[in-house]
């Protein structure tokens, strides 16, 4: 549930994505491959799902006022960002939360399966569908990226300084 959060930013949306993803997982049961990872399998499925979604709303015109409207920031399990508040937001501070914000979509959302989902490389690349290396290299990227703009939080508030 937690990738179709860090998608869709509703959890409303995420629920129905997550519920859209299981049915047509189901449906092409017998496509899957035994010997692959079944949770990579599922999430490739899930971003596809969303992009296509995304693909056509982007082709048809605007209907009505609602489509104006912003998701649900009042959610009590969801911010502005889309992050859970009884999850990944309870454990970072808002320093660290703004780094990862100020990172573009695809460079956190493969920084987040690495780093909180515990995804492997390979995994990373199959469900993003870009190469392993374009995986190891944003990744190394944003950790050098992240250390930069965080190496201040880190000095004043838990005494880290970098190595020389």
């Amino acid at each position: 549930m937690g990738f179709a959060m860090s998608l869709t930013k509703n959890r409303a949306a995420a629920e129905d994505l997550f519920q859209e993803t299981a049915l047509k997982a189901f449906s092409k049961l017998e496509q899957f491959n035994p010997e692959s990872n079944p949770k990579a399998w599922f999430l490739t499925i899930m971003r596809n799902l969303f992009i296509n979604d995304y693909r056509k709303r982007m082709k048809s015109p605007l209907t009505s006022f609602d489509d104006f409207k912003l998701p649900n920031t009042e959610d009590n399990h969801v911010d502005q960002y889309g992050i859970e508040k009884n999850g990944f937001e309870a454990v970072v501070s808002d320093e660290v939360r703004r780094a990862l914000l100020a990172l573009d979509e695809l460079t956190r959302t493969t920084f987040l399966l690495y780093a909180v989902h515990n995804f492997q490389y390979k995994e990373i690349a199959e469900i993003t569908c870009r190469p392993i290396g374009t995986i190891k290299s944003s990744i190394n990227r944003t950790k050098g990226a992240l250390k930069t703009s965080l190496q201040e939080l880190a000095e004043k508030e838990y005494g880290i300084t970098p190595s020389m």
